[in-house]
């Protein structure tokens, strides 16, 4: 099941904006030499795979079909937000 658009962007601002705040809420943190894939439905229905990577100084975000296997390469990191509990 894909996160929801506003997961995605709470995601992004533990792991980007606050990254100390993230590792302790998520206990992980991107790293600048790795691609991360999130499998995201925005609030139109269409669900895509966004792709965050550090790229000339900043970290960049690109979104595309899920399913388009141009972007699926080794090494890549997915990451889904794991619930714990009921």
């Amino acid at each position: 099941t894909p996160m929801t658009e506003d997961q995605f962007w709470a995601m992004m601002y533990l792991l980007i904006i606050e990254p100390r705040l993230g590792k302790k809420i998520l206990k992980y943190f991107l790293r600048k030499d790795k691609v991360y894939i999130f499998h995201v439905k925005f609030a139109s229905g269409k669900v895509v795979a966004m792709y965050v990577r550090w790229y000339d100084d900043e970290w960049n975000f690109n979104a595309d079909d899920f399913d388009d296997v141009d972007w699926w390469f080794e090494g890549y990191v997915f990451l889904f937000p794991a619930k714990i509990g009921n």
